[in-house]
């Protein structure tokens, strides 16, 4: 494997961190306030957003701004993804298409961009 293609895999790794904070705010916020469950979920969610925000500065140094922040926008696939799995969220075509044309993006950025020789 390259390294370019390691670069993209270790940043999208990070995206499906980022994207489970979501799942545990939602799950947090379905629990009674106060209780157990309530405060799990809360600490994975603070965990998965502190993980994110140390290894967001890692990875920021392997890749221009503009490519890092395009492919953050592959969040909205894991979103999708995660609603489906843990809330039963129905998958549209208008969302299937919504993610091809994001990706679309996704991949004219990078193509443009050069990832930086660490």
């Amino acid at each position: 494997m390259n390294k370019k293609f390691l670069s993209l895999l270790k940043l999208h790794l990070l995206v499906i961190v980022y994207s489970l904070s979501t799942v545990f705010s939602k799950f947090a916020g379905q629990q009674e306030f106060l209780s157990l469950k309530f405060f799990i979920f809360t600490f994975l969610l603070f965990l998965c957003l502190g993980v994110y925000a140390f290894f967001w500065q890692k990875v920021l140094s392997n890749f221009n701004l503009s490519v890092a922040y395009a492919n953050r926008a592959a969040d909205l696939l894991w979103g999708i993804i995660f609603g489906a799995v843990f809330f039963a969220e129905k998958i549209t075509f208008t969302k299937i298409i919504s993610i091809v044309l994001v990706f679309l993006g996704i991949i004219l950025v990078i193509r443009s961009e050069k990832i930086k020789e660490a």
